[in-house]
């Protein structure tokens, strides 16, 4: 057992050194200026996008948010407007006291920053959700309805109650 627990010390030391460098190197790529200026510059065009369809959606919003399909994509576009207006200020939103390059803000905007990338993570969520519901009513031949009273609201509440979650225990532990 002595043995063992030694082995796993110099494991979990080289884990942490490996994890250590690999902050290091990340930290470096931050600090140059074309990879700190990619999301600058895509953000905007994810916004534009999801917002021309999540104007698409309310502008014939009677007969589109009937369709779980259309609503499921109103909530993965409104969720992708919220991320990348988070990725657009990139490094512009940590503390100046970083050191990182275009750091110009504060831990305020920081943990807001933190908190819109995390919920972002619900984007992926809906993705696999829109994939569900073109799985059952393709390949299961599910009704729409059955799907909307039965499994959409789950897909809803996994999709956005994880990220909310998480998000919101990243702020109130001040991580």
């Amino acid at each position: 057992f002595i043995v063992s627990q030694k082995r796993f010390s110099y494991i979990n030391l080289q884990s942490r050194q490996k994890i250590s460098m690999l902050m290091r190197r990340l930290s470096a790529l931050s600090e140059s200026s074309p990879i700190a200026w990619i999301s600058t510059i895509t953000g905007p065009f994810s916004i534009t996008g999801s917002s021309a369809i999540i104007i698409s959606i309310l502008r014939d919003h009677r007969s589109k948010l009937s369709s779980p399909k259309c609503r499921i994509l109103l909530a993965m576009s409104v969720v992708d407007v919220l991320n990348s207006v988070a990725l657009t200020f990139s490094t512009s939103a940590l503390p100046k006291e970083t050191g990182l390059y275009g750091a110009v803000g504060n831990s305020a905007t920081c943990t807001t920053q933190g908190f819109l990338i995390q919920v972002g993570f619900a984007g992926p969520y809906y993705n696999a959700s829109l994939s569900m519901f073109y799985l059952y009513i393709i390949r299961y031949n599910m009704e729409p309805d059955y799907f909307r009273s039965k499994i959409e609201p789950f897909l809803h509440g996994w999709s956005l109650g994880y990220p909310f979650t998480t998000a919101i225990a990243c702020v109130v532990l001040d991580l």
